[in-house]
Protein backbone atom coordinates (compact mmCIF):
# COMPACT_ATOMS: atom_id res chain seq x y z
CA UNK A 1 0.00 0.00 0.00
CA UNK A 2 1.45 3.46 -0.72
CA UNK A 3 1.61 6.53 1.16
CA UNK A 4 -0.86 8.22 -1.32
CA UNK A 5 -3.41 4.95 -0.42
CA UNK A 6 -2.71 5.58 3.59
CA UNK A 7 -3.24 9.10 3.14
CA UNK A 8 -6.21 9.03 1.08
CA UNK A 9 -8.14 6.35 2.98
CA UNK A 10 -6.93 7.99 6.50
CA UNK A 11 -8.44 11.69 4.77
CA UNK A 12 -11.57 9.78 3.76
CA UNK A 13 -12.23 8.14 7.10
CA UNK A 14 -11.98 11.48 9.29
CA UNK A 15 -14.31 13.06 6.50
CA UNK A 16 -16.50 10.34 7.38
CA UNK A 17 -16.49 10.77 11.23
CA UNK A 18 -17.40 14.65 10.59
CA UNK A 19 -20.38 13.78 8.79
CA UNK A 20 -21.68 10.99 11.02
CA UNK A 21 -20.98 13.46 14.04
CA UNK A 22 -22.83 16.38 12.24
CA UNK A 23 -25.77 13.78 11.65
CA UNK A 24 -26.20 12.50 14.21
CA UNK A 25 -26.30 15.75 16.54
CA UNK A 26 -28.84 17.39 14.17
CA UNK A 27 -31.04 13.59 14.68
CA UNK A 28 -30.81 14.15 18.29
CA UNK A 29 -32.04 17.16 17.97
CA UNK A 30 -34.94 15.90 15.97
CA UNK A 31 -33.98 16.98 13.04
CA UNK A 32 -35.49 15.23 10.03
CA UNK A 33 -33.48 12.39 8.68
CA UNK A 34 -32.69 13.60 4.81
CA UNK A 35 -32.31 17.04 6.20
CA UNK A 36 -29.40 15.63 8.78
CA UNK A 37 -28.05 13.61 6.01
CA UNK A 38 -27.82 16.95 4.20
CA UNK A 39 -26.40 19.25 6.49
CA UNK A 40 -23.45 16.22 7.14
CA UNK A 41 -22.89 15.35 3.99
CA UNK A 42 -22.31 19.46 3.69
CA UNK A 43 -19.71 19.45 6.18
CA UNK A 44 -17.63 17.03 5.01
CA UNK A 45 -17.51 18.65 1.58
CA UNK A 46 -16.72 21.88 2.80
CA UNK A 47 -13.86 20.82 5.24
CA UNK A 48 -12.79 18.84 1.97
CA UNK A 49 -12.61 21.88 -0.32
CA UNK A 50 -11.09 23.90 2.64
CA UNK A 51 -8.01 21.25 3.02
CA UNK A 52 -8.10 21.37 -1.43
CA UNK A 53 -7.81 25.31 -1.37
CA UNK A 54 -4.81 25.17 1.60
CA UNK A 55 -3.11 22.76 -0.58
CA UNK A 56 -3.28 24.77 -3.39
CA UNK A 57 -1.49 27.75 -2.23
CA UNK A 58 0.91 26.08 -0.24
CA UNK A 59 1.91 24.74 -3.84
CA UNK A 60 1.60 28.21 -5.30
CA UNK A 61 3.83 29.25 -2.92
CA UNK A 62 6.33 26.88 -2.28
CA UNK A 63 6.75 24.78 -5.46
CA UNK A 64 9.06 27.08 -8.02
CA UNK A 65 9.24 26.22 -12.14
CA UNK A 66 11.59 23.37 -12.60
CA UNK A 67 13.97 25.66 -14.67
CA UNK A 68 13.99 28.74 -12.08
CA UNK A 69 14.89 25.65 -9.54
CA UNK A 70 17.78 23.91 -11.82
CA UNK A 71 19.44 27.38 -12.37
CA UNK A 72 19.45 28.34 -8.67
CA UNK A 73 20.54 24.63 -8.28
CA UNK A 74 23.40 25.26 -10.77
CA UNK A 75 24.32 28.28 -9.50
CA UNK A 76 24.55 27.34 -6.05
CA UNK A 77 27.08 24.39 -7.44
CA UNK A 78 29.46 27.04 -9.06
CA UNK A 79 29.48 29.04 -5.50
CA UNK A 80 30.83 25.86 -4.23
CA UNK A 81 33.33 25.35 -6.38
CA UNK A 82 34.65 28.79 -5.92
CA UNK A 83 38.12 30.24 -7.00
CA UNK A 84 41.43 28.03 -7.02
CA UNK A 85 42.96 30.22 -4.01
CA UNK A 86 40.14 28.89 -1.83
CA UNK A 87 40.92 25.46 -2.85
CA UNK A 88 38.07 25.10 -5.58
CA UNK A 89 38.18 25.16 -9.19
CA UNK A 90 39.09 27.81 -11.36
CA UNK A 91 35.82 28.57 -13.66
CA UNK A 92 32.99 26.47 -12.35
CA UNK A 93 30.64 24.31 -14.76
CA UNK A 94 31.59 25.58 -17.87
CA UNK A 95 35.49 25.28 -16.98
CA UNK A 96 34.50 21.69 -16.08
CA UNK A 97 32.00 21.03 -19.00
CA UNK A 98 34.83 22.19 -21.52
CA UNK A 99 37.85 20.07 -20.15
CA UNK A 100 35.63 17.09 -19.96
CA UNK A 101 34.22 17.22 -23.84
CA UNK A 102 38.14 18.49 -24.83
CA UNK A 103 40.46 15.57 -26.23
CA UNK A 104 43.84 14.71 -24.55
CA UNK A 105 46.30 16.33 -26.78
CA UNK A 106 49.19 15.07 -24.93
CA UNK A 107 50.65 12.05 -22.95
CA UNK A 108 53.06 11.29 -20.22
CA UNK A 109 56.40 12.83 -21.36
CA UNK A 110 55.49 14.89 -24.47
CA UNK A 111 57.38 17.84 -24.24
CA UNK A 112 56.17 19.82 -26.97
CA UNK A 113 51.85 19.57 -26.68
CA UNK A 114 52.82 20.58 -23.06
CA UNK A 115 54.45 23.66 -23.95
CA UNK A 116 51.20 24.61 -26.49
CA UNK A 117 48.77 24.20 -24.13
Amino acid sequence: MTTQQVGGALGLAVLASFSASRTNGLLAASVARPAALTNGYRLSFAIGAGLVLGALLVAGTVLRPAEEAEDETLRERDRSLGDAADGGIVGGRDEIEAAVRRPQRWQKGDQENEAAS
